[in-house]
């Protein structure tokens, strides 16, 4: 599982490195946040390391949540980068019933103006870690969480800043 799991979150990160010159030329620092399930209601921060990958990070409710983004496709009307991406996204929930999940899903960069637009994805959640809080827990716990493999989506508001 763990080969799997660094495969999917590093694959980006190599097909990128081969013979790309990396090069930003617009803002690398947005204020990012929005709805989605498994994340919930999130706001954080994304960091444009070169012209196809990116990194952020969000906090929402009980929840963290770490990305990896490769962008593809055709450039925007408004900048000069791919409106396409595929995340990998790890999630963490501290609730009463701890969990982790991971996430991988394709979306698209909808750009309103140069430096503000809307995220929309969606994808395919694995959890990966469960444990439940066994003080209140009635004759029907389970120990085992969600099922194993199951949608998800999400709708963000981006801002770039920096």
């Amino acid at each position: 599982m763990k080969q799997i799991f660094f495969a999917l979150l590093f694959v980006p990160l190599l097909a990128y490195c081969q013979g790309e010159q990396i090069v930003i030329k617009e803002k690398r620092l947005g204020i990012i946040g929005g709805i989605g399930y498994p994340d919930w209601a999130h706001l954080g921060l994304n960091y444009s390391l070169a012209d196809h990958f990116t990194l952020g990070a969000t906090l929402g409710r009980s929840v963290f949540n770490g990305e990896i983004a490769f962008q593809f496709g055709r450039k925007s009307l408004y900048v000069d980068r791919p409106v396409f991406y595929w995340s990998q996204r790890l999630n963490y929930n501290s609730t009463k019933n701890r969990s982790a999940f991971f996430t991988s899903g394709l979306g698209k960069n909808l750009y309103i103006e140069k430096n503000f637009g809307i995220n929309i994805d969606a994808g395919i959640t694995t959890q990966i870690y469960f444990k439940e809080d066994q003080s209140n827990c009635a004759p029907e716990c389970d120990g085992r969480g969600l099922p194993g493999i199951f949608p998800s989506a999400r709708l963000q508001f981006f801002f770039k800043v920096l």
